[in-house]
Formats: structure tokens, sequence, C-alpha cells
């Protein structure tokens, strides 16, 4: 018997990969030849944080005499302030994937709904608001790019058992993180992962 259902969010309730990968450009775009730093950046680990990618990016600028600031800490926090604005504002209005919503409330009708997102709480919380879908999920769980250290809290928090869980996600680290856990997963099909062709999912 399934007691619970978590999803990811971006690429599983909202079609916003991308709104979330361009924003990282977007919030330099005024600083000559970042682009390359960036893509670098965004290649090493999809498992830091918003707050800890724009900060290395800056480190990098700076190492690259690109950017010049007094303090580092302060400089990040502006440019994550503007991420949250831009993609706050972007993801409310995004195009939902197809039937998302629709399920998300049918399936509120028989099972408790989790969110476990990298998205930070704040953030999250004011999309799920505009997009009048936060009264379906029982909690949500947000700032884990990381889904294991998600699923650790969620799992004792909750006091589940992971076997008669499901995870809804869109990555090969959510996958993994399934695996980890002997969660069955649901796999969502996008240009973002090669689910279509991989025989094991």
């Amino acid at each position: 018997m399934i007691e619970a259902i978590i999803f990811d969010f971006d690429g599983v309730i909202t079609d916003s990969n991308y709104i979330r990968r361009q924003t990282y450009f977007d919030i330099f775009s005024d600083i000559i030849n970042s682009k390359e730093i960036i893509e670098e950046t965004l290649r090493e680990d999809i498992k830091r944080t918003r707050h800890e990618i724009i900060k290395v990016i800056l480190e990098k600028l700076r190492d690259k005499e690109l950017i010049n600031f007094k303090d580092l800490e302060t400089e990040t926090k502006k440019k994550a302030e503007k991420y949250n604005e831009i993609t706050e504002e972007e993801v409310s209005k995004v195009k939902e994937i197809k039937g998302a919503e629709e399920s998300i409330k049918k399936l509120s009708e028989k099972y408790s709904l989790y969110i476990i997102t990298g998205t930070i709480q704040s953030s999250i919380d004011i999309v799920l608001e505009n997009r009048r879908l936060k009264d379906y999920f029982k909690k949500v769980y947000g700032g884990y790019p990381d889904k294991i250290d998600g699923f650790k809290i969620l799992i004792k928090e909750l006091k589940l058992n992971p076997k008669k869980l499901v995870f809804i996600g869109d990555s090969k680290a959510e996958y993994e993180c399934s695996i980890y856990f002997g969660i069955p997963f649901i796999a969502i099909v996008n240009d973002t992962n090669d689910f279509a062709t991989r025989g094991d999912i």
C-alpha cells in the first residue's frame, strides 16, 4: 500500500528547468565573458544550492579579473536575491508539465503528497501559492539540491517506510536517490535526461 507520493518540482510539475538554468546567465549578463565560466560551474555539481553556485561563479569571475567587489558574501546575497526574484515570477507563470496539476488534485484525494526540491523554501512557497497548488501538499521540503538529504529528513520526520513511497522525478540524481532508499520511481521524460532511451527505468 502506498503511504505517500513525493514530487520533485522543476521538470515534474512545471516546465521550468530551463528557467532555473537561464537565470544564472541573466543575472550576470552585464559582465563580459561570463558565459563560459557560468557554463563550467553548472557542469561541475548539480547538488550545490543556488547560493553556493552564485558564490562559486563570483569567485571565478574575480579570479579572472572580470569583476571587482568589496565583499563576496554581500555580492552573493545581492545576486541570489535577483535570481530568486526572476525565477519566482517566471516559474509562477510557466506552463505546467502536461496533466501535472490535474493529477496532483486527483492524487491528493487518496494519498499524502509531498515535494522535495532544490529551490529554497521561501521561493517554492511563493510559486506554489501563486499557482494555487500549495494546499494539495502535506508538506514541502525546499532547499535540497541533494534529494538524498531531503528524503532522510522526510522519512525520519514522518516515520515513513521508503518501500511504501513513490518518487516522481526527472533527473539521474533523483533516480539514484530512489535506488538508494529502495523507493519506486516514476520518471518524467524531458530533454534534460536520457530516460526515454534507458531500459532500466
